[in-house]
């Protein structure tokens, strides 16, 4: 059976749908974007809000206990005595209530009896459970 060549026919891109689908685009973002200014230029008075402040703001609901290796208390920089720490504790367990989270940094160095006397202060002051933050280390063998 002898077989005749076929014609190779050129394929065509058919660009008319492309385009309308791009005309259709351009169209809506631009009524989109009018109707987003006539909406910031109607007459009204928005209520007005105190700035938000630092990001430190978040850390309101943090007391920070660093205690040093000769068992002195220090939150924000201040030296306080443990009396001190449990009336600081309490005044934030009350305004915090549950949500206060009392993290320790104690030195290493600082005694087993002198971390012990921190913890009970901040118990004393209403948080049972104080979080003590560690330094992490990679350990490479």
């Amino acid at each position: 059976m002898i077989q005749k060549p076929r014609k190779h026919e050129d394929l065509l891109i058919n660009m008319t749908p492309m385009i309308d689908v791009m005309i259709f685009l351009i169209v809506f973002f631009l009524a989109a974007t009018n109707f987003a200014q006539v909406e910031r230029q109607q007459d009204v008075e928005l209520p007005e809000t105190r700035p938000g402040g630092a990001l430190s703001t978040a850390l309101d609901g943090t007391l920070i206990v660093n205690v040093k290796r000769d068992g002195q208390i220090y939150v924000a920089e201040k030296k306080l005595s443990d009396a001190e720490l449990t009336d600081l504790v309490t005044r934030r367990h009350e305004v915090f209530k549950s949500s206060l989270r009392v993290d320790v940094r104690g030195d290493q160095r600082a005694s087993h009896g002198d971390m012990c006397r921190v913890y009970r202060a901040i118990r004393r002051g209403g948080v049972g459970r104080p979080a003590i933050i560690l330094k992490e280390t990679t350990f490479e063998g």
